[in-house]
């Protein structure tokens, strides 16, 4: 996560959870940048960040939530990867960004407004990635290419950016080695940092599984909500979390 285009400084984290064995495996950390007259923090003074990333055989929920309090920045999630990029949508060429935290480096660089969810597969032969991302009103999505190891190997790189002082960036991760396992993958609703819900239905050949994702345990997801899931399917395992 980068804050308006300018490197994280030094901060300590901390580990809220983790759990290597069960149903789904859970990493979850968090951090808040204090302000220190001696090493000026810039625009991450302030700044609450948490990242729980839940994991099952074929794929794994990325949920990231940034804080500012009331003062909007620009907020970049990136994610980048070996493979041809590939994300469906009106892309145009965006300006280069000013130098800075690797900026610099990005090539190709072209954006998309879009409040609906973005599906990005990256490609290498017959294995692959799929990035399935929930949308989220007033999103930009930036895609572009930046130096491998060697340079001469480009990765494909994949910004989800958004002017805002509190949010939540929700993913689902598919690695896949011959060709994809996941159906679909659903969301509903879109602001989690707003509303305090969202579900993610995922599909496989076995059947469904439904992620309910809250930030508080008297949040309720909208019973219209819950019976249009219902009424879609019957999901094969349910998990209830509580952020």
């Amino acid at each position: 996560m980068i804050v308006d285009g300018a490197s994280q400084p030094p901060a300590q984290g901390h580990l809220r959870a983790f759990q290597d064995t069960g149903p789904y495996q859970v990493a979850d950390a968090a951090l808040t940048w204090s302000e220190d007259a001696e090493s000026p923090l810039g625009p991450y003074a302030g700044i609450k960040m948490r990242r729980a990333i839940l994991a099952r055989p074929s794929y794994f929920l990325d949920i990231f939530l940034v804080d500012n309090g009331q003062t909007a920045h620009q907020l970049d999630w990136l994610y980048h990867n070996a493979g041809a990029l590939e994300v469906p949508g009106a892309f145009s060429p965006h300006a280069a960004p000013a130098p800075g935290a690797g900026y610099e480096h990005i090539a190709r660089l072209s954006g998309l407004a879009t409040t609906a969810p973005v599906t990005a597969t990256w490609r290498w032969d017959q294995a692959g990635l799929q990035l399935h991302i929930c949308g989220h009103p007033a999103t930009e999505i930036l895609t572009g290419t930046i130096p491998g190891s060697p340079p001469t190997d480009p990765l494909g790189l994949l910004i989800n950016r958004r002017q805002t002082a509190r949010t939540a960036f929700l993913s689902l991760f598919h690695p896949y080695a011959t060709a994809p396992e996941i159906l679909s993958v659903q969301w509903f609703g879109q602001d989690l940092a707003q509303t305090g819900w969202v579900v993610c239905l995922v599909q496989l050949p076995g059947g469904y599984e439904c992620w309910t994702i809250r930030t508080s345990a008297t949040t309720e997801v909208p019973a219209q909500v819950r019976q249009e899931i219902a009424a879609a399917t019957e999901a094969k395992n349910t998990r209830n979390l509580i952020m």
